[in-house]
């Protein structure tokens, strides 16, 4: 006898077989419980983010104007107010604009897949001064070259000269102003991953964004290729702000950096301020496999025969 327990059981088999065929995948989750920072100030070349090895996952590229310390904090201590749980990635800024870089597995988007990041940010300057782009996050494909250490100069390096791909770029002011998503392409050329000629993409929301001091701010960028492949689709959220734009021109579809802008409004020259980013996730959602198409008509397929012989027993 076909049960209605034995129906909800295969009926729930199912779905989990679906879910499984349109899994994400995790390609970077940190939290820095177990980060480590690899030199002792003033020669710190960056962050570990699992604490095995002394390789850099996390470096900053400061604008020239004064060393910014980094590494990893443990935001329970008692001089933080509110702090994001555990431990979290720092930067001390004196003055000056940066970015904060990491890098993961390459992820070509075909049709009807994207990539998510989402992470959280707290400053210690309270209400950061009005700027245009003081806080923006970008994800790139860095065509190979990858900035292996902190740097001066934005990256003396030349390692960001051939990334290209999107920034959602957030302006501070108590004023309206324009929050807009941009593309940088192979025409910009410089050391500075957020500066150059960048391309606008679609219109711009006109709002206010103050920031409070120590208080954590959520942030999320998205871009999703259309199910055609020939529109990326890109989405960002930040302290109440909703970006929705579609790039059909020049879409750019494969990305293994994400970086972190802080502008100069972020810091302070005469009592130096401290930036924290912690709980970073970039998320990868393929299509789903044909298989979980098959299985959903059989679950249809199998819904209609049960509500049959329910009628029948009537």
């Amino acid at each position: 006898m076909f049960t209605s327990l034995n129906k909800t059981l295969l009926v729930g088999t199912l779905l989990a077989t679906a879910s499984a065929a349109t899994a994400q995948t995790v390609l970077l989750n940190d939290t820095f419980t177990s980060a480590t920072r690899n030199g002792t100030a003033p020669s710190v070349s960056g962050v570990d983010r699992d604490g095995v090895g002394t390789t850099n996952d996390y470096v900053v590229a400061t604008n020239g104007n004064a060393a910014q310390a980094t590494g990893v904090t443990n935001d329970y201590a008692s001089n933080v107010g509110t702090g994001i749980n555990g431990n979290s990635f720092f930067v001390i800024n004196p003055a000056g604009a940066y970015s904060v870089s990491t890098y993961f597995t390459s992820t070509a988007l075909a049709a009807g897949e994207s990539i998510s990041v989402s992470f959280n940010i707290r400053s210690t300057l309270a209400n950061p001064g009005a700027g245009t782009g003081a806080f923006r996050v970008g994800l790139f494909n860095s065509g190979g070259t990858r900035l292996a250490n902190n740097q001066s100069a934005f990256g003396g390096s030349g390692a960001f000269t051939d990334d290209v791909g999107y920034i959602a770029n957030y302006s501070t002011n108590a004023a309206a102003v324009n929050q807009i998503v941009q593309e940088r392409t192979t025409a910009v050329a410089t050391n500075n991953i957020f500066q150059g000629t960048f391309g606008q993409v679609g219109t711009a929301v006109s709002t206010a964004n103050t920031l409070a001091f120590d208080t954590i701010y959520a942030a999320t960028l998205t871009l999703a290729r259309s199910g055609d492949g020939s529109t990326m689709s890109i989405s960002s959220t930040f302290n109440g702000i909703n970006l929705n734009v579609n790039d059909a021109v020049t879409p750019y579809t494969t990305f293994d950096h994400l970086s972190i802008f802080f502008g100069s409004q972020f810091g302070n020259a005469t009592t130096p301020r401290t930036n924290y980013i912690d709980d970073v996730t970039v998320t990868f959602t393929p299509i789903p496999e044909p298989s979980s198409y098959a299985t959903l008509a059989g679950l249809g397929v199998i819904g209609l025969v049960a509500l049959r012989r329910r009628r029948s027993a009537t």
